[in-house]
């Protein structure tokens, strides 16, 4: 049994010198323990071919990963962003009746704001139309010309001149939650650069209103405040228009729909014209 196990381990030594002799790429280790020699074999070509493989496959798959992540990042729509304008209101006279003066406007201190706080655009078959939709809130700050009051009940809301107090301010606020749906135009493949065009519709669901009254009595600063729904229209819905570059846009839009319920107060339309910063 000693003597075969020597003939075998005499056999494998002499199969590894000729592998050492023909295959330049091939490996031998040897060992000797005792009396007895053991002899390892590797393929180092073997070896060089699964690392090269195997570092090939990594490095796709990563680059696949990170090129997927930037593609969902781009698809942000134009609307998603802060607005900030002018908000105005025009009276409109009924008949022969005339625009009531108790409701003229004071442009310079009358405010839209909004918060578009979510967007998603679906590109139409290219990169450079998209159909988008979100959520926002905007605010609406209506301030008045006159020294009055904006009063209602159930039936009528109306304003009244206010004969004991010199008025510094006199607003009516609206809140209301947004739902656009738009019709994006870009440049660049990117939507993120070059130029944007966007018209669309929004529809509003107004939240809450309240009226805003300051002024001075004895030295000191008094605020009244109220808050009703001042018999104002629910829902409205405003054609909107977005031109911009990058980043910056002009908006504005118009509401179809009168401020207020139709037989319960003056007809008047608003709307808003602005800067706006989209987040991309």
């Amino acid at each position: 049994m000693k003597y075969t196990f020597v003939l075998m381990l005499a056999f494998l030594a002499t199969f590894g010198y000729s592998q050492d002799t023909t295959d330049a790429k091939v490996d031998t280790t040897r060992i000797k323990i005792g009396g007895t020699q053991v002899i390892i074999i590797s393929d180092k070509d073997k070896e060089e071919k699964v690392e090269k493989k195997t570092t090939k496959v990594s490095s796709t798959d990563t680059t696949s990963v990170k090129k997927k992540k930037k593609k969902h990042r781009n698809k942000k729509s134009i609307w998603s962003g802060l607005q900030l304008g002018i908000a105005s209101f025009e009276q409109i006279g009924n008949g022969t009746n005339a625009p009531d003066p108790l409701w003229e406007q004071d442009v310079s201190r009358s405010r839209h704001f909004a918060y578009n706080f979510y967007s998603r655009r679906m590109d139409l078959g290219t990169p450079y139309v998209g159909l988008s939709t979100g959520l926002g809130v905007e605010f609406y700050r209506y301030a008045f010309n006159q020294n009055v009051r904006v009063s209602h009940n159930s039936d009528k809301t109306w304003t009244t001149l206010d004969t004991l107090n010199q008025l510094t301010k006199s607003y009516l606020k609206t809140t209301h939650l947004t739902l656009p749906l738009i019709l994006e135009f870009n440049t660049k493949k990117d939507a993120d650069d070059g130029f944007r065009l966007a018209i669309g519709l929004e529809a509003a669901y107004l939240l809450r209103a309240k009226t805003k009254v300051q002024y001075k009595r004895d030295g000191q600063r008094q605020t009244d405040k109220a808050r009703g729904n001042f018999n104002i229209e629910p829902f409205k819905f405003s054609p909107t228009v977005i031109l911009g570059y990058k980043n910056l846009s002009f908006y504005g839009k118009a509401d179809l729909n009168p401020l207020f319920k139709t037989g319960k107060a003056p007809t008047i339309n608003t709307g808003s014209l602005g800067l706006m910063w989209s987040f991309h």
